[in-house]
């Protein structure tokens, strides 16, 4: 018996560090690791001693002979990735935080994946650190509660075994439903600490740039992703489902799971899909979904995973044009990682190619198409497509965007408009000229863009911490004026701390447990600061006023 990684892998590779024979890979210290869309196990190798398996933060790896159902062909899928290239170990060193016994207050902004691994990273790395992580949601986790979709709940443990753990260390003090730049001043958090880190991801959508996209009917990925898993800021989006045809421009995972979950959403009541959600797709008219790639497929943005998944899909058609497919190879410039995912996805589609719909329902996956209007008077009612060989007018009723998502500027902090990021060097913040502002770091997508995994964020937090610590080793960390628990007396009435959040927590999941799901999320900021603050909820509170958030 050997052990399998499946079709959960967040790339978090606490695997790695355990196994003992080095049978996982790629790993961190491989020099291709960065290119992976999930780690394998070689069979030859492992040694069926579980340890890898204990670690994983979202159950993603299994006994050969106790996989779960549809997960059986990863057993050749992670066979496959070692027959042709024996993982070669790298003469570059990961980077490891340096460790510090001196102490350390540091603010992180944001509580999704990249901040709770920046935090983490800390705490490990810095026994005297003191951290203060603040968010301008009511609720923790970021895209792991707001952004995986709700049918991958093995995705979303990630948030109740590693980030949960690292929420607890009494050393962090949380501070949610503050903005800072509008509710707190970056002034402020420097008087309080050392450094401050920015994880705040990248909230906005990406818009498409072409005429009629500002019609009712055309969204954002951030836009529909939010409403179906109930984001504050998105839950009263007036996604229709009206029509029997979508659009969706771009054909990464979100496109994916945009397109499932319009198509099968109204059968997810076993998820935490949004209440309001689920109501609207249970008698929705959607039928063909139609996911526009705009390049070849051997360019496609999905991982082999989640292309798997779809084929696992019940009562679901995955629709391939066999033309698309007329002489795409997998690039062999690429690394390894990369040539192995590309030639499985191709292989994985021309078997999809020659097989004959026989569902009412169908994903079509289109390939070298994009989207060149979209047309309607009062709502999007079609849209025109273009590809090398033709164009055509589609009849649809609703258009998703799913090219990307962009960050958003704080007040007072560097940002590259044309990026949409915030600029650095290895983490540190950089001003206009290019210069390093002092006490100022920035990790995750805001950092780098939206790209990778879960896991790849932790990668990107070691080495943001790192030149945290490093300056601070080297001085260049002045002490702050003021102690960091003036500014938890500041802000200790006006925020929801962990125990608010524990107690919105509890509700959703003791909502949940009554329903026969695993939570029944709330998607009002104001029924979520009542329930923190453990007052009863009128359907009228009003969240907490800024103007008294505001520090001066």
């Amino acid at each position: 018996m050997t052990f399998v990684i499946t079709q959960s892998c967040c790339n978090d590779a606490l695997c790695t560090a355990v196994c003992p024979v080095g049978c996982i890979h790629p790993a961190p210290e491989d020099p291709d690791f960065g290119y992976a869309e999930m780690l394998y196990i070689d069979p030859n190798r492992c040694i069926d001693c579980a340890a890898c398996a204990d670690v994983c933060p979202v159950d993603a790896i299994h006994a050969d002979d106790e996989l779960p159902s549809g997960q059986a062909a990863y057993v050749a899928i992670n066979a496959e990735y070692f027959r042709d290239s024996a993982p070669v170990a790298s003469s570059v060193a990961t980077t490891t935080p340096p460790e510090t016994m001196t102490p350390l207050t540091v603010a992180i902004v944001g509580a999704g994946p990249s901040g709770f691994y920046a935090a983490a990273a800390l705490l490990d790395a810095a026994p005297r650190a003191s951290i203060s992580l603040i968010d301008r949601l009511p609720t923790p986790y970021g895209l792991v509660r707001a952004g995986v979709a709700p049918d991958h709940q093995d995705t979303k443990r990630i948030a109740t075994t590693t980030f949960a753990a690292v929420a607890s260390d009494p050393r962090l003090t949380a501070y949610f439903g503050v903005e800072v730049g509008t509710d707190l001043d970056i002034s402020s958090i420097a008087a309080h600490h050392h450094a401050t880190i920015y994880a705040t991801g990248a909230a906005d959508g990406r818009r498409l740039g072409i005429s009629g996209e500002d019609l009712p009917g055309v969204f954002t990925a951030a836009e529909v992703v939010g409403w179906y898993n109930g984001h504050p800021d998105h839950a009263g989006a007036a996604v229709a489902g009206d029509h029997t045809t979508t659009v969706v421009v771009g054909n990464g995972n979100v496109a994916l799971d945009v397109a499932r979950v319009l198509l099968l959403g109204g059968h997810m009541r076993h998820t935490d899909i949004a209440d309001h959600a689920l109501e609207a797709l249970s008698g929705n008219a959607v039928r063909d979904v139609l996911i526009l790639g705009r390049r070849g497929p051997e360019h496609a943005a999905f991982t082999l995973s989640q292309l798997l998944a779809l084929t696992e899909l019940d009562g679901v058609d995955i629709i391939v044009d066999e033309a698309d497919l007329d002489g795409a190879i997998a690039s062999p410039g690429q690394p390894y990682p990369a040539t192995f995912a590309s030639a499985a996805k191709l292989t994985l589609l021309r078997q999809l190619s020659s097989q004959a719909p026989i569902h009412d329902k169908r994903i079509h996956l289109k390939f070298t198409t994009t989207l060149a209007a979209i047309h309607g008077t009062d709502r999007a009612e079609a849209v025109t497509l273009a590809s090398s060989a033709q164009s055509e007018v589609i009849s649809t009723g609703m258009v998703v965007s799913c090219v990307g998502f962009d960050g958003r500027p704080i007040p007072g902090v560097p940002f590259d408009h044309n990026a949409m990021r915030i600029p650095h060097s290895e983490g540190r913040v950089l001003d206009d000229a290019g210069g390093i502002v002092a006490g100022h770091y920035v990790t995750g997508w805001i950092k780098r863009g939206p790209s990778g995994v879960i896991g790849t964020n932790k990668r990107c937090a070691a080495e943001t911490v790192a030149a945290l610590l490093d300056d601070h080793h080297e001085g260049v960390l002045g002490s702050p004026p003021q102690p960091v628990s003036a500014f938890e007396a500041m802000l200790r009435h006006q925020t929801i701390d962990r125990r608010g959040w524990l107690r919105i927590d509890e509700r959703e999941q003791r909502r949940g447990r009554e329903s026969g799901r695993p939570r029944r999320k709330s998607a009002d900021r104001s029924e979520m600061v009542a329930v923190a603050s453990d007052q009863p909820y009128s359907g009228n509170v009003t969240p907490l006023p800024l103007q008294q958030r505001r520090t001066p």
